[in-house]
């Protein structure tokens, strides 16, 4: 309960912070980018955590869904757009074929097929993650766009996903 409680009252929030500030300087910009003015784009945030992009990017205008099916659903009670978000795993999204213009995974990818909270992977990791992405394109338009990011490769130390205190991720 006390970790939780220090996630809650320490973490989250700059969790947040980074979830609306790269809604705000780089999605939005990319969605002006791709052509797509408010109303035009509808868009789905898989694994979305903290959902402050769903609220950022549908007061901007985009309908805007966010997915996960971890721990910081619990904070949704606080999102301006809960209606918009679903507890839901991404290889079983609740959405029709060609649903969205947008699919977003922004930090996802490194996370499948990961065994449990460790920086081991399982045998089939790779399998698992082509078989994410195929449910991500399932979802996405003919013509839209998926939006994949992870931990840079030519600087494969991962700061913000440490466990079992943990200085430091290598991917």
């Amino acid at each position: 309960q006390d970790k939780m409680n220090d996630w809650l009252a320490n973490k989250a929030p700059r969790e947040e912070e980074f979830q609306e500030g790269a809604a705000r300087q780089f999605i939005l910009p990319l969605l002006s980018h791709l052509g797509f003015s408010p109303g035009q784009a509808r868009l789905l945030s898989v694994a979305c955590g903290l959902a402050a992009d769903v609220d950022v990017l549908n007061d901007a205008g985009y309908p805007t869904w966010g997915i996960d099916c971890g721990n910081r659903v619990m904070r949704w009670t606080d999102r301006r757009h809960r209606e918009q978000l679903a507890r839901a795993d991404l290889f079983k999204l609740p959405f029709a074929d060609a649903s969205f213009d947008l699919v977003m995974a922004i930090n996802v990818i490194e996370h499948i097929g990961v065994v449990g909270d460790t920086t081991v992977v399982a045998p089939d990791y790779q399998e698992q993650r082509v078989q994410a992405l195929s449910s991500l394109l399932r979802v996405t338009r003919p013509g839209g766009y998926l939006l994949v990011t992870g931990v840079n490769r030519l600087f494969p130390l991962d700061f913000f996903h440490t466990q079992q205190a943990r200085l430091v991720r290598v991917h």
